[in-house]
């Protein structure tokens, strides 16, 4: 093989490591739920830089000028931290980035390795499922109610719950999208070097 084919290929073997994985399905299903997926971690990385920039002007506002901004706690925990957390979810799992111990299954045969992820992944659909509706429930509830928080900024918190039954809507139905194709997404290999 010569030099130039060789490089030629690491760079195409680099730039396939790097690309994300293809979807498991296709059609106008597929790409809306690619367009959602693309959406929700657009928020969450707005979510992760107003979190950053509010709590270093906070930070700065209370040791330089001893003048604290009011409600940022509550803004955190409410709104920025559900929507970093939520809202990537299902991104992570198209990326195999959720924790499996996997201790035990690597000596499996690899139908029942493939049952297993086959049978964590109707759990899971189960799982958030529930989590969604009682989430969803509870958002109503809160907007009929006219509740609000109790930071100084008086904002109402269904738009906070909104934001989790949105992430766990859209986990629930890759983790769905799983169990009907059968394809479970995996972590990549470690690479050394």
């Amino acid at each position: 093989m010569t030099e130039q084919a060789r490089t030629g290929a690491e760079l195409a073997s680099a730039g396939d490591a790097a690309s994300p994985p293809a979807p498991v399905f296709g059609g106008v299903f597929g790409r809306v739920y690619g367009m959602l997926n693309r959406v929700f971690v657009a928020l969450g990385h707005v979510a992760l830089f107003g979190m950053m920039a509010l709590t270093s002007i906070d930070a700065l506002s209370r040791y330089l000028f001893t003048r604290p901004l009011g409600g940022m706690e509550e803004l955190t925990e409410e709104f920025f931290m559900p929507a970093l957390v939520y809202l990537v979810a299902a991104h992570i799992y198209d990326q195999g980035g959720h924790i499996r111990i996997t201790t035990v299954m690597d000596f499996f045969p690899p139908w029942l390795r493939k049952a297993s992820l086959w049978l964590g992944d109707i759990a899971g659909t189960v799982f958030f499922g529930l989590i969604t509706y009682g989430v969803a429930t509870r958002m109503i509830e809160a907007y009929r109610m006219q509740e609000y928080s109790s930071s100084p900024l008086n904002y109402l918190l269904a738009h906070s719950y909104a934001i989790v039954a949105a992430g766990c809507a859209l986990l629930t139905l890759r983790m769905f999208i799983s169990v009907v194709t059968g394809r479970h997404p995996t972590a990549p290999e470690p690479t050394v070097g």
